[in-house]
């Protein structure tokens, strides 16, 4: 009617989930119409049509035939049974009469039923809490419904019906799901209109409107506490219901992908170290086999290098000893003092070997051999030595 329609989210929460599934949830009265008669029926107008697009229903969430009665202090609140079906512990949670300095008038008391709801939205707008003017009900009430306006982005609060009893002789009933109030909401566009949705009451909500309880008791200029909500409001209260659902079911499934990631890697991941501990295992048998392998080898290798110095030695001493006696005795005790000289030096290789990381291909046993081969060609030396030493004594 105003250019492109735009449609704002109007959230409705209950505020006890108990006994939720009783309660009908708050809709356009334009959902609510029947079939039109025929093509110019009131359902085809656009003015209607635009109106009730407009207009929440706010359905009554019990069934109540109340009646006032006349006491020593003044009138009192009666719950017929015939016509009553919520228990009455119940009853005194929801319905209250006001005392009569509340009153508009002294002979109109005023009942107030305090309704399982309230509304909350982002968008900026406010909202007018009416009469059913459009429903055949409230012509049935002794009295008139007390109106009220607020801005609804800022003050989601509890919504609380008041009835003014005019004609305190008469009974009043409530029946479940039938119009108890509308709400007309007013925001800052005409094109736009309002969307229901079922809001989730998050933490960030509930802390909000924690700070709203009771404000009425601490002062009475509720326009100067909503400036202060609105410096107070966090971004965003609305958060569908559906999208809070479908959050939870997204992190939950990440949750499980994370555990069935970790599950798979955790066996491979063992695997793997498994199989390095046995090559390594396998490397240590190797290098280990190696090892014993070249000790054998080395010792026999060191016996003949020895047995061969050896007879060396005894051929140039006998030839030596036949060519010119003196001379092979000379010759002997050169030879002993060098092959004493080549054992100590081989000591001291061996000493030192022993502060200098082995070979990878030679074993500490292999080096303990090596010593023990040159100290025997250097005992060896010594013996000849003195052998060489005696025959020149004898000689002389």
């Amino acid at each position: 009617m105003f250019g492109e329609i735009t449609h704002c989210d109007i959230g409705w929460c209950l505020t006890d989930p108990e006994g939720g599934f009783a309660f009908a949830p708050p809709r356009t009265v334009f959902s609510t119409r029947s079939r039109p008669l025929g093509a110019r029926a009131i359902q085809n107008c656009p003015a209607v049509n635009a109106l009730e697009r407009q207009i929440v229903e706010i359905p009554s969430p019990v069934t109540l035939r109340l009646a006032l009665e006349e006491e020593a202090g003044g009138p009192a609140l009666a719950v017929i049974d015939q016509g009553t079906f919520v228990q009455p512990e119940r009853i005194g949670e929801m319905l209250a009469l006001e005392p009569p300095a509340r009153w508009r008038h002294p002979k109109k008391p005023v009942l107030t039923l305090t309704l399982p709801l309230f509304l909350v939205t982002d968008t900026p707008c406010c909202v007018s809490l009416v009469p059913p003017f459009l429903g055949a009900p409230m012509r049935r009430w002794p009295g008139s419904m007390v109106a009220a306006r607020w801005p609804l982005w800022l003050w989601p609060q509890t919504l609380v019906w008041a009835f003014e009893w005019d004609r305190p002789g008469e009974q009043l009933t409530l029946r479940q799901g039938e119009p108890l109030a509308y709400a007309l909401l007013e925001f800052n566009h005409p094109q736009k209109r309002p969307r229901l949705v079922e809001a989730e009451l998050t933490p960030e909500l509930a802390d909000y409107r924690a700070g709203m309880q009771g404000i009425h008791h601490i002062t009475g200029d509720l326009e100067a506490i909503w400036a202060a909500a609105g410096a107070r409001r966090p971004r965003r209260l609305l958060v569908p219901r559906e999208t809070a659902a479908a959050q939870a079911d997204a992190a939950g499934a990440d949750g499980a992908r994370a555990d069935a990631a970790r599950a798979d890697t955790a066996p491979a991941d063992a695997g793997r170290t498994d199989a390095a501990q046995a090559d390594a295992a396998r490397a240590d048998g190797a290098r280990a086999d190696a090892a014993g392998s070249d000790v054998p080898r080395a010792d026999a290798a060191l016996a003949d290098a020895a047995r061969v110095d050896t007879a060396r030695a005894d051929g140039a001493r006998t030839d030596a000893a036949r060519a010119d006696p003196a001379q092979a005795d000379a010759t002997g005790v050169d030879d002993a003092r060098a092959d004493a000289a080549r054992a100590d030096a081989a000591r001291a290789d061996a000493a030192q070997a022993d502060t200098v990381p082995a070979d990878a291909g030679r074993t500490d046993a292999v080096q303990a051999d090596a010593a023990r081969a040159d100290g025997a060609r250097a005992d060896t030396a010594r013996t000849n030595a003195a052998g060489a030493d005696k025959a020149r004594a004898d000689v002389a």
